[in-house]
């Protein structure tokens, strides 16, 4: 995604929760605005501000569990610091009006998803959260699952709060 080149200008160029990925978020934004022909829009959605932080704080605290020296030890990974810096409405207007997008609009979709024992760890399983497991083994993962999903079920939580905010700019 950071070399692909376009064998036309793209109409849209659409990116959804994966920007804060990206190993340089701004240069790699910049670069795929720049695919788009004159009046092509450019998309991004990603977690509002406290979105998925319950869920993710409860799996964290679950890591010591199959980490010997528990999570505490590993440092906030870059794609949380990227995706901090446009995790509100005002913050993320300005970074793609800094992008060279003009007629910038953000919405904000407030969405709350319901959590059961069953799709929790689907959640953890098919998201960025997996990065949290990698240097661990089976066992591991094992132990790390048991304890989140006795920890969902202690503190009883029930929903992800999904909350999405979507940035919408043209060139």
């Amino acid at each position: 995604m950071t070399e692909w080149s376009a064998p036309r200008p793209y109409d849209l160029v659409l990116c959804g929760y994966g920007i804060f990925f990206l190993p340089d978020m701004d240069a790699s934004a910049r670069r795929l605005a720049g695919l788009l022909r004159p009046g092509g829009r450019f998309s991004v959605a990603t977690w509002a501000e406290g979105a998925l932080e319950e869920f993710g704080a409860l799996l964290f605290r679950s890591l010591d569990a199959g980490r010997p020296g528990g999570a505490s030890g590993r440092g906030e990974p870059p794609a949380r610091r990227a995706a901090r810096r446009i995790n509100a409405e005002e913050t993320l207007g300005e970074w793609a009006a800094g992008l060279g997008l003009r007629d910038v609009s953000v919405h904000r979709i407030d969405r709350r998803v319901p959590l059961t024992l069953d799709n929790a760890w689907d959640l953890v399983l098919g998201s960025g959260f997996r990065a949290m497991l990698l240097d661990l083994d089976d066992k591991a993962v094992d132990r790390v699952r048991d304890r989140f999903l006795e920890s969902l079920e202690a503190e009883r939580v029930d929903a992800l709060d999904a909350s999405s905010l979507v940035a919408v700019g043209t060139v």
